[in-house]
């Protein structure tokens, strides 16, 4: 079996298409969408420090895919971070740096050990005296002893070989298995989570679909930190999504507490524009009186009919039905 070539080795969370963003850009843009993001991740695997040039017509031109289809999953998903430099705008993710500062890490101190216990020049040392004890071989007697060192000098170094390889190869399995066991919990803890949703609901006053919907927010930033209770996770978790739904029913009863606020100012609103309009009818009704007494018109005629009939359009309230009906209801 042919060995990983681990420069372009990075983490992919074999769940990854259950994460909420990725529910959301799979629903718009379906596989296409999901194959484009992980490429977009290819690429700045193979990018210094993992950040890649906005340019959505390179990108494109590289995935084969349309500009619009690489702008809509960089931007409208929440999914990539902008950064400005002095040489353009850059795009880069979050967690997928985070994962691979902490692989470059233990690479690190991978490389730091082994050259620690080996030495740099061990190698050179060794074909050094090889070559020496080879020369130095011309008899017969000689040449046995120099081959038997040879063979010697292999075996060391196949173990040499086998040990840095064999080592190389935990470390790199510890990192992984560390992935692994944090995705096992959090996965194992949303799933008690929505199994107990019903009884959790009731302690936090909240609906159970709101009660899941908070669990998978919590879950969501637990991937993205690594920051959690391991040895209570469970616990950690409902405290949460306590203090999220005490948030959430302090922001409804601000939300009610205005929107009562409001609702009192139009009733006042209201009432004043009724008193107003009050006003408006007794001064309009003197001053109809008035004008029909200049005129000499009769008095016990209907004050409405009488100033239709005169001069409408010096009394514009008599124009509306709601005018009449006040001018009427004070005769």
């Amino acid at each position: 079996m042919a060995k990983k070539d681990l420069k372009s080795y990075f983490p992919h969370d074999a769940n990854a298409r259950n994460d909420e963003k990725i529910i959301r850009l799979r629903m718009k843009h379906g596989a296409a969408g999901y194959g484009v993001y992980f490429m977009i991740l290819e690429r700045l695997r193979d990018a210094t420090d993992y950040m890649s040039i906005k340019d959505y017509n390179i990108i494109a031109f590289d995935l084969r895919v349309d500009a619009a289809l690489i702008k809509s999953v960089v931007e409208d998903f929440g999914l990539f971070v902008f950064a400005h430099t002095d040489e353009g705008e850059y795009i880069y993710s979050e967690s997928f740096t985070r994962r691979m500062e902490m692989k470059d890490e233990v690479s690190e101190k991978r490389r730091a050990a082994a050259s620690k216990r080996w030495g740099t020049d061990g190698n050179n040392k060794s074909n050094a005296n090889a070559m020496q004890m080879q020369n130095s071989c011309k008899a017969s007697e000689q040449q046995k002893q120099c081959n038997k060192s040879k063979e010697k000098e292999k075996k060391i170094n196949k173990k040499i070989s086998t040990d840095v390889d064999t080592k190389k190869s935990t470390s790199e399995t510890s990192c992984s298995d560390d992935f692994s066991s944090v995705e096992a919990d959090i996965g194992e803890t949303l799933r008690q989570v929505e199994d107990r949703a019903q009884a959790i609901a009731e302690s936090v006053g909240a609906s159970p679909a709101e009660v899941v919907e908070m669990a998978r927010q919590v879950a969501e930033k637990w991937r993205l930190t690594g920051e959690y209770d391991r040895e209570r996770p469970l616990t950690h978790m409902i405290n949460t999504i306590g203090r999220k739904a005490e948030a959430a029913k302090a922001s409804k009863r601000i939300a009610r507490a205005a929107e009562a606020v409001e609702s009192g100012r139009d009733k006042r609103h209201q009432r004043e524009r009724r008193e107003l309009d009050d006003i408006h009818a007794v001064d309009s009704k003197a001053a109809l009186q008035e004008y029909l007494k200049s005129k000499g018109l009769d008095e016990n005629a209907s004050l409405a009919d009488v100033a239709a009939a005169a001069e409408p359009e010096k009394f514009p309230f008599l124009k509306t039905k709601c005018g009449r009906e006040n001018i009427k209801n004070q005769k």
